[in-house]
């Protein structure tokens, strides 16, 4: 396991202040909110599943620039088990020898996305992380419901782990990642998986039962609304009193002691903010080195939209470096 330097958790400034003036929302995000209200599109929700989940994919290329070019990138079908679970393995230039190596699930609700849809994102992560990047393609809801998921999750970072050096990975510095419900998913991962080196959490959806101030602040206006969210959990729940179990909700595990260093990243205007705050508080306190980057002005998604919001390669440059001393960490004697 790596051993990360200590860095002192400063929780960021309240999304609303005792007066109510919010910190102001970027310009870009702003514009690109109007434009898309201006569209008058039905929610993607609100459209059969075939159709809402081509409408997100298709989606993604007028948000999202082309990631950099890879090494090589290799479809992997990883062991499950309910099947083989597909994953996609990024390789960026000037790997030398055994290279560390990120897993990552994506976002959508647990519903939407797939490989394709974080592509870029991938190839990105890969470039700054100076890393091999493994995007696995877990069962999506309602097809598959709680916990297809996180079974997923987990078959496939134990595989990918065990698989390590004949992939060139070196097994002592692999870390786990995603973005919104892949944050969740990595969170979760990571309480049950104790030699990872790192787990990085992009706006993480840590708490079914939805009850953080910022889910009624940022309820709506701010592309993920708390209906969009209802919407998800009760296609992904069977029973809605599986959201107090911690594979559902990772926030609700009793201790995180032990668990590894962390970098989370938050934006002002997400109903999710609150709770990934609350998250890495928790994790401070349990002794895990937290880096915690908070976008004021930015909305849910906005690390994906790079081809509308400067913000968006600010946010991977930020994780890039997080991982690059991450991996120039000392390891520990195992023993």
């Amino acid at each position: 396991m790596v051993t990360a330097k200590k860095v002192r958790y400063q929780p960021p400034q309240r999304s609303l202040r005792k007066g109510g003036e919010r910190p102001p929302l970027d310009p870009e995000a702003r514009t690109f909110l109007e434009f898309a209200a201006a569209l008058g599109r039905p929610p993607s929700y609100s459209l059969p599943y075939d159709e809402a989940r081509q409408a997100v994919h298709d989606a993604g290329p007028k948000l999202s620039l082309p990631g950099p070019e890879m090494a090589s990138v290799a479809d992997l079908a990883v062991p499950g088990g309910a099947g083989a679970i597909r994953a996609r393995l990024y390789t960026p230039p000037e790997l030398k020898g055994q290279a560390p190596l990120l897993i990552f699930f994506h976002g959508g609700g647990f519903v939407y996305c797939d490989l394709d849809t974080h592509d870029g994102l991938c190839r990105s992560l890969a470039m700054n992380g100076r890393c091999r990047v493994a995007s696995v393609d877990y069962r999506l809801a309602p097809e598959a419901i709680f916990p297809a998921a996180c079974d997923d999750a987990l078959a496939a970072t134990r595989w990918l782990v065990g698989q390590a050096e004949r992939m060139d990975v070196d097994p002592r510095r692999i870390a786990i990642g995603g973005d919104s419900a892949g944050g969740n998913l990595a969170a979760g991962v990571a309480q049950m998986v104790p030699s990872l080196a790192g787990q990085l959490l992009i706006y993480p959806w840590l708490d079914m039962r939805m009850r953080h101030r910022s889910h009624y602040v940022n309820a709506n206006g701010y592309m993920l609304t708390r209906a969009s969210l209802l919407w998800f959990r009760s296609h992904y729940l069977a029973d809605l009193n599986q959201r107090d179990d911690p594979r559902a909700s990772p926030i609700l595990t009793p201790s995180l002691v032990g668990l590894p260093p962390a970098f989370m990243l938050t934006a002002g205007y997400d109903p999710l903010r609150d709770e990934a705050i609350d998250y890495a508080r928790r994790l401070n306190e349990a002794g895990v080195p937290v880096r915690h980057s908070e976008h004021r002005g930015q909305i849910h998604g906005f690390a994906m939209m790079n081809r509308v919001m400067s913000a968006a390669d600010v946010a991977v440059q930020e994780i890039g470096d997080w991982l690059v001393d991450l991996w120039e960490q000392p390891i520990s004697d195992p023993s």
